[in-house]
């Protein structure tokens, strides 16, 4: 198959998954069941039927084009004046938190199953950064105190980045030994660094975009500020997930005090929450497919 034929056949598949998104979200909306299981459902249902289709979920898809959306989508949408009055739990469910959920998975694995040390920390700190999105849905259903949903919410948008994090320092620990106290600098590190690099990058876009004038404009540079701090980030070896949350988190917050305009807001809200549902869609839609023709 030519480089053409190739493209266009891409382009058939994007088509495609953008359509079922859009059916299959609006069908599961009618019959009240979460989005995302319709979606990979209808992801195994399809693959069974497309056994052809060789889907390949690569660590660059997932983390330099979808990721970095989801993650500045939520944190831009965050309002810094609910989440202060729980900003201490969130620094330390994302942070400590995160590092004993994995050592507690560790040590059951090693002690329980005999697994060794280092590579049952690497399951560990897979295992320890979660998806809130079914205990969200049941607080909204239960009527749970704002500010808890809140507290979770937060925390869920940087334990992915300190996930990923600990992840890297579990890998490093499998090849060389690694003291605890190195462990912790590290780790402290990064997430410091990567702080700063984001709330740099997002003074910088709250300084700019309120003096642009052009929503189309505005839009624009607030995709080179998601994507471009993910991979500043990445390239200086520091948490492109950790530096793309804290610039949304700035520009949402200190970048709208500064005077963004109206319909920039509503443009900002709009293109991000659209752009965010096509990356949820994409991975469940694609993980369908995948499971179905492996």
């Amino acid at each position: 198959m030519s480089s053409g034929e190739t493209t266009l056949e891409l382009i058939r598949l994007f088509v495609l998954l953008v359509g079922a998104a859009a059916l299959v979200t609006l069908l599961a909306r009618r019959i009240h069941l979460p989005y995302t299981v319709a979606l990979v459902a209808f992801g195994l249902v399809g693959g069974a039927f497309a056994q052809p289709l060789q889907v390949q979920i690569t660590p660059q898809l997932v983390l330099v084009v979808l990721l970095p959306a989801l993650v500045f989508e939520a944190s831009y949408q965050t309002d810094f004046g609910k989440l202060r009055p729980s900003l201490g739990g969130v620094a330390l469910l994302a942070g400590p938190g995160v590092f004993i959920s994995a050592g507690l998975i560790a040590a059951a694995l090693h002690f329980g199953a005999g697994l060794g040390a280092s590579e049952a920390f690497v399951v560990g700190a897979m295992l320890s950064a979660t998806d809130p999105a079914a205990v969200i849905a049941t607080f909204k259903r239960l009527g749970s105190p704002r500010r808890l949903a809140t507290l979770v919410e937060a925390e869920s948008v940087f334990n992915d980045g300190t996930g990923i994090v600990v992840f890297a320092i579990a890998a490093e620990f499998v090849t060389r030994p690694v003291g605890p106290l190195e462990i912790g600098l590290e780790f402290v590190s990064v997430v410091v660094l990567s702080a700063a690099l984001g709330a740099a990058a997002g003074f910088a876009a709250s300084r700019i975009l309120p003096s642009v004038g052009d929503h189309l404009i505005e839009i624009s540079l607030s995709v080179v500020l998601a994507y471009g701090t993910y991979l500043a980030a990445d390239a200086l070896h520091q948490s492109g997930v950790i530096a793309t949350a804290v610039a949304g988190i700035v520009l949402g917050n200190y970048g709208r005090r500064l005077g963004l305009s109206q319909r920039t807001e509503e443009a900002l809200n709009t293109v991000w929450e659209f752009v965010a549902f096509l990356a949820t869609a994409f991975v469940f839609l694609v993980v369908g497919f995948a499971i179905a023709v492996h």
